[in-house]
């Protein structure tokens, strides 16, 4: 028997196009899309500029700023500016996608475009496996930056053409890297949030070319009791790194399609939605002064979310994102949120209307929502939490209340959590199989659902209920693949979308550097 991580590197070793179901495929196609797209939107801000100053002008790898670098600040570069709006894809417990779609874009040369997408389904599988055995842990940002350093370990060590083994010690030396970072950090917005994703994605590339030469990692840093898992969880879930070629979790990619952190999504965009019904009925936008108050009833995380960034005040671009207040604020303030409202001067014009709004946002926290959220978890992943006992839930609980702040219970609450009979989610977690290919990952959703409801000056409201949000599993896939093909296109304009499409429809055997410049070039 190996350890997990010789098993994950040789699985990602042997894997191939032909292995890949046609649903995976897909999604990776649209994953580079999707990742291109939110680079070309961002390529000419300063943090870009900076990013690229950085690092040496020339290089093998193509940049999207124009020129090339080292492969290296390329992946520094791209995996940082990708993650910095939130508007990055991500997987069932990981945003792989800005990480690994760096380093493959920095290693094409010689690759054909089946290549790097095979090597990105590689990266999101074994990738998103730690970030979800890390699941109940402290520190979100962490984990993030393990993962973002996985990702890209696994992609470009595949595309170097390591074998298995030097694949492993490449994984394990990224993995060893210190990724614990502090909550003001990714909350704070700036340079610093873009190298929570950029930072741990480079070190992985020099992670590779040491192992590369012969050096040696840690290969039991995900096994022993004091490694990688007991430093970054709570109760670390060791069924994640089954599963593999059976379950797969590029199925449950959700596709950044607005600058917002994902679990304050489907509030925003049925927010959104409210906006576009009113100039439907009205014939005119809603104005901010005609608002009198929005009332948002979240689910757990979005309401948590909401206690840790009131903590970190400030309405820097990357730091709206994670607010839930500010994003509503900063929508209704332009009817519109796209990266191109989150821009310095931008911001600065509507700050008083986005503070308006923002002061008039009470976010609540739904236990029935709450409730729907876990028994959908338990539901669907079942295995992942094999072995899982009460005992230790209940000691996460205690020590996620220390992070996240308490959630309101009252005596409504307490009946729906006696009605929804908790006992009976620990007796399907106590008879699972702890092999995630009895997951039914085709049909997870991330449920972050809401109930909001928009009251106007003049008396009216507007109610609106948004279960998932766009391009997430359950959304419309037609819809979802309509709206990548426009993050990359920048427009709806016809010849822009065919391009696009032409993109995602590439040939597996075509030359990887041509489809990375096409990528990569406004």
């Amino acid at each position: 028997m190996g350890t997990h991580v010789r098993r994950l590197a040789r699985w990602a070793r042997d894997l191939t196009w032909e292995d890949l179901p046609p649903s995976v495929q897909v999604r990776a196609r649209l994953q580079h899309l999707s990742a291109a797209g939110s680079l070309r939107a961002l390529s000419q801000r300063e943090l870009a500029s900076t990013l690229r100053r950085a690092g040496p002008s020339r290089g093998s790898a193509r940049l999207v700023t124009g020129g090339s670098s080292t492969r290296t600040a390329a992946v520094r570069l791209h995996a940082g500016l990708g993650t910095w709006l939130d508007t990055d894809d991500h997987l069932l417990f990981g945003n792989t996608s800005a990480s690994a779609t760096a380093a493959a874009w920095a290693a094409a040369k010689g690759h054909t475009v089946g290549e790097l997408l095979t090597a990105t389904v590689a990266a999101n599988e074994v990738a998103g496996r730690i970030g979800a055995s890390l699941f109940f842990g402290p520190s979100p940002a962490g984990v993030q930056a393990t993962v973002h350093a996985a990702s890209s370990a696994v992609t470009m060590g595949l595309l170097e053409g390591l074998d298995a083994e030097r694949l492993a010690h490449a994984l394990a030396l990224a993995l060893a890297m210190p990724h614990r970072v502090p909550e003001r950090t990714w909350l704070g917005g700036g340079l610093g949030k873009a190298l929570v994703s950029g930072q741990p994605a480079a070190t992985a590339v020099q992670a590779v070319a040491m192992a590369r030469d012969g050096a040696r990692g840690p290969l039991d840093i995900l096994d022993d009791r004091d490694g990688l898992l007991g430093a970054l969880s709570w109760v670390p879930l060791r069924a994640a790194f089954t599963g593999l070629g059976a379950a797969w979790l590029t199925e449950t990619l959700a596709f950044g399609l607005m600058p917002v952190h994902p679990v304050n999504a489907p509030s925003v965009q049925a927010v959104h939605e409210i906006l576009m019904r009113h100039v439907r009925a009205a014939d005119k936008r809603l104005r901010v002064n005609q608002v009198d108050k929005i009332e948002l009833d979240v689910t757990a995380p979005t309401f948590a979310l909401a206690g840790m960034r009131a903590r970190h005040p400030g309405h820097s671009p990357a730091s709206i994102p994670a607010c839930l207040k500010t994003s509503v604020g900063a929508l209704v303030a332009d009817h519109e949120l796209d990266v191109a409202q989150l821009e310095e001067a931008s911001l600065a014009r509507r700050h008083d209307d986005i503070a308006e709004v923002a002061a008039k946002v009470e976010v609540r926290h739904d236990w029935a929502r709450t409730m729907d959220l876990v028994e959908h978890a338990v539901d669907v992943l079942q295995p992942l939490l094999a072995g899982v006992t009460s005992s230790e839930l209940r000691t996460v609980a205690m020590r996620a209340s220390g992070v996240y702040g308490s959630l309101p219970v009252g005596a409504a609450e307490v009946l729906t959590l006696l009605r929804r009979r908790p006992g009976r989610l620990m007796e399907r977690i106590r008879y699972a199989s702890g092999n995630l290919a009895d997951a039914r990952l085709d049909q997870w959703q991330y449920r972050y659902g809401c109930e909001v409801r928009v009251y106007t000056t003049r008396g009216g409201s507007w109610p609106e209920r948004r279960e998932v949000a766009w391009g997430s599993p359950g959304w419309p896939w037609a819809d979802t693949q309509d709206r990548v093909l426009q993050k990359f296109a920048g427009s709806v304009e016809r010849e822009a979308l065919a391009a696009a499409a032409a993109l995602r429809d590439a040939d597996p055997g075509d030359d990887a550097t041509g489809y990375v410049d096409a990528l990569l070039s406004e």
